[in-house]
Parts: C-alpha cells; sequence; structure tokens
C-alpha cells in the first residue's frame, strides 16, 4: 500500500512537471514584437490629400493638403499594471498618412506578456525639444526629416500640422492652415499643447517571440474640427503658436481609437 501511494505521487509529479513544460513551450519568455498602423479617416470616408470632405457638424467644406504629426513616448502597460517604456531613441515617430512607410509603428525587442493598454503622446516632450540637436533621434532633425515640423523663428516642433482650402476659410486662396505645438516653456506656460492619449485593448494581447500583434488605430480627422471645442474654419482659418491652439489639441487627442487587432 505505501509503495502504490508513493507511485501515484511520483506519476503526479511526473504529470505536473509534464504540463508545466508544455505550458512553457506553449508560451515562449522569449522578447517580441508589436505593430501599430495609423488608419486615417474622415468619418466613414477614408482621408485622402486634395479631396472634398463635409464636416456634417458645421456644414464647411475642406481639402486637405497636408496632415503630418508627431507621437511619441509610448508606453505599454501589461495584464499585471506594469509598464515598458520605449528607450528613448526609438520612441518618436513622424505619421504622414500619404506615406506607406510612415503609417505604421513596429516595437521591437518587446519583453513577453500579455499586454492591455497602451499609452501615447502626440506631440514632442519638453525634455527632448530641448535638447542638444545632436542628441535627438533622425526623425527630430530640424534640418532633415523634421525640416517642416520645425519652427525656426521660435525654435519648437510643430506636433500636428494640417493645411488645405476651404469655401469658407477668408485668406487668400481660400486656405486653412493649423500648425499646432508649443510644450508650456517658462515664457509660454499658457500654450502646452502636449497632449497623451491611453488605448484599451479589451482583453489581454500576447506578445512574445511567436506572436507579433498588429494594432490597427483609426484617426478620424473630422475630432480635429468636432471635439470638446467647436472648430469652424471661417471663425478660425489660419491657428498657429496661440492660446486657441490648446484648444484644437483637445480635439485631436480624441481622433485616435481603437479599431481592431490582429493577433499573430
Amino acid at each position: 500500500m505505501k509503495k502504490l501511494f508513493i507511485l501515484s505521487l511520483f506519476i503526479l509529479a511526473a504529470l505536473s512537471a509534464c504540463q508545466k513544460n508544455e505550458k512553457d513551450e506553449a508560451v515562449p519568455q522569449t522578447n517580441g514584437k508589436l505593430e501599430i498602423k495609423f488608419d486615417h479617416f474622415v468619418g466613414t470616408e477614408r482621408f485622402a490629400l486634395n479631396q472634398s470632405f463635409t464636416n456634417p457638424s458645421s456644414g464647411e467644406s475642406f481639402t486637405p493638403t497636408l496632415l503630418k504629426y508627431f507621437v511619441s513616448n509610448f508606453r505599454l502597460i501589461k495584464e499585471d499594471g506594469s509598464e515598458y517604456v520605449l528607450p528613448a531613441e526609438q520612441n518618436y515617430f513622424l505619421i504622414d498618412p500619404t506615406d506607406n512607410s510612415l503609417q505604421k509603428i513596429q516595437v521591437e525587442n518587446l519583453p513577453a506578456g500579455k499586454y492591455t493598454a497602451i499609452e501615447f503622446i502626440i506631440g514632442v516632450d519638453s525634455l527632448m525639444s530641448t535638447k542638444d540637436v545632436s542628441e535627438r533621434p533622425p526623425v527630430l532633425d530640424p534640418a532633415g526629416q523634421a525640416q517642416d515640423m520645425y519652427w525656426s523663428w521660435n525654435p519648437g516642433y510643430i506636433f500636428v500640422k494640417f493645411e488645405g482650402t476651404s469655401p469658407q476659410s477668408s485668406e487668400s486662396g481660400n486656405v486653412f492652415k493649423y500648425h499646432i505645438g508649443g510644450y508650456g516653456g517658462y515664457d509660454t506656460p499658457s500654450i502646452n499643447c502636449i497632449r497623451s492619449r491611453r488605448i484599451e485593448f479589451g482583453e489581454a494581447v500576447m506578445v512574445n517571440g511567436d506572436h507579433t500583434p498588429s494594432l490597427h488605430l483609426i484617426v478620424d480627422v473630422l475630432k480635429f474640427f468636432n471635439g470638446s471645442t467647436s472648430l469652424k474654419i471661417a471663425e478660425h482659418p489660419v491657428v498657429m503658436f496661440n492660446s486657441f491652439a490648446t484648444a484644437i489639441a483637445d480635439n485631436y487627442k480624441e481622433m485616435f481609437v481603437l479599431d481592431h487587432i490582429h493577433e499573430d
């Protein structure tokens, strides 16, 4: 009887070890990748330059000719509440909906685990903005990739640049221009257009060497106009470095919503 009992314990231990090994093999603890795609729309219509759209809230029509923006300071939140922050040199991106190579982000070397949310900033933080240019990543080089996203007259990054034409604009050529930036520096503390966005996944997403999920975010340009503040082109055809820019920043942080996730 004693021998039978010992044998039973041995079998249970072997089964437990086997199950544990199978689980470990099924969920490899090697670093993985995460892809983030930005799909641009105007309401239910796909965004495109030189195409006319109508804002149903204001009745205004507009034709975009340029849209670019920075996203940065990405952090991934795990199921247990811990966070992974991308290395600074890999944590700044320029998004351009007309360039396929600038519509998605590949997060490399992401620690294995289950993730439930992502947070990021629309814009460029003050710390990086004030570093010596030689210490900034290439995407933020004012003489290179960021040359048309930087104010030379008031050194600082344009977080979001949105331009086009509209019959409702009183400017010459019926143009509208929104160059939004400013991190609330000591000389202009009221102009802080840095905004953060948190996207909840709804359920945990596994990332490891065998799983490379792809997050598809919808970026609805209509929310640039229709947020907590109603932006009418007829009233504000040009907005740059001024206090109203902060209201626009409150609007555009709401442009980003999760559409779906592909779990590879």
